[in-house]
């Protein structure tokens, strides 16, 4: 294999493997906003470890995440197996120094150097599997809790509720069906198989 495409691919893994890195630690994993009049904006936000809010003003504060039990499944899947692709990827970086035809380690030996570069070529798909994995996951259980109509979070669109007539003769009103919700958007006016 040339010393160009080794060199690349090295590069390309290590530029990887730093992005994981960032991504693990953004505070931006699930944003959602509450917008009104100037005073009362906020937007609340999370990643796998906090949830935080802000306000117009700029203050925010965060809260750490209670417990590791009191989290949902889901959540302690993605920081598994976003921990698991920083790990590999790291393992591959090391790996990928070793097997580069640039470096003097295991000068004399080209076999040893292909062992190395093949492990770092697959601890780089391992990692970018689990990451994969974990941000499809976690983007899944947004959308599932953001279509979901019991869910208590803040979502786009509002309920549109009307109590129920009281009638005071002895025969009851007929029931009529009320919608779950109404809205102008036009997320209301389609079904949620609409969106897989």
């Amino acid at each position: 294999m040339s010393m160009i495409v080794e060199t690349t691919g090295f590069f390309f893994g290590d530029i990887g493997s730093v992005m994981l890195g960032i991504t693990l630690f953004n505070a931006n994993w699930r944003v959602s906003s509450v917008d009104g009049n100037v005073i009362t904006t906020s937007t609340l936000f999370e990643n796998l470890w906090m949830s935080c809010a802000t306000d117009s003003t700029g203050v925010y504060n965060c809260r750490d995440f209670p417990s590791l039990l009191a989290l949902s499944g889901y959540l302690q899947a993605s920081r598994a197996l976003m921990i698991s692709a920083l790990v590999f990827g790291f393992f591959s970086c090391l790996s990928g120094m070793v097997g580069l035809q640039c470096t003097k380690v295991a000068e004399g030996n080209s076999v040893l150097k292909g062992k190395f570069a093949t492990a770092a070529g697959a601890l780089s798909i391992f990692a970018g599997i689990c990451a994969g994995i974990s941000v499809s996951w976690y983007a899944f259980n947004i959308t599932k809790d953001f279509f979901n109509p019991l869910y208590p979070g803040t979502k786009g669109y509002t309920y549109n509720y009307r109590a129920p007539n009281t009638v005071t003769s002895a025969k009851p009103a007929p029931q009529t069906a009320l919608p779950r919700y109404e809205s102008s958007n036009s997320i209301s006016k389609y079904g949620k198989n609409a969106y897989v």
